[in-house]
C-alpha cells in the first residue's frame, strides 16, 4: 500500500514479453478493433452428455449432506 500508482513501465515490459499490448484508459476504446478474429472450434464427443443434476445419487447425496448438518447443529444448538 506504499506505492499506490500505476507502473506503466513494467506493464508495457510485460505486455511487450507476453506478446500482448498495453492499453491506457484514453486508448481502451481501440481494443475490440485490435482483438484477432478467432476460429470456431467444433467439439466431438464419443458419448452424449450426462445430466448430473437430475442423478438420483446426487440427489440423495445432497441431502444427506443437509439432513447431517441440520441433525449436528440442532444437537449442539447452534440454531
Amino acid at each position: 500500500m506504499d506505492r499506490l500508482r500505476m507502473n506503466q513501465q513494467d506493464m508495457e515490459r510485460a505486455a511487450e514479453e507476453t506478446h500482448g499490448r498495453f492499453y491506457t484508459l484514453a486508448d481502451a476504446d481501440r481494443l475490440l478493433d485490435d482483438l484477432p478474429v478467432g476460429t470456431r472450434v467444433a467439439l466431438t464427443t464419443r458419448q452424449p452428455p450426462r445430466p448430473l443434476w437430475n442423478h438420483l445419487v446426487l440427489l440423495a447425496l445432497a441431502l444427506t449432506l443437509l439432513s447431517s448438518e441440520w441433525f449436528l447443529r440442532k444437537r449442539k444448538h447452534l440454531l
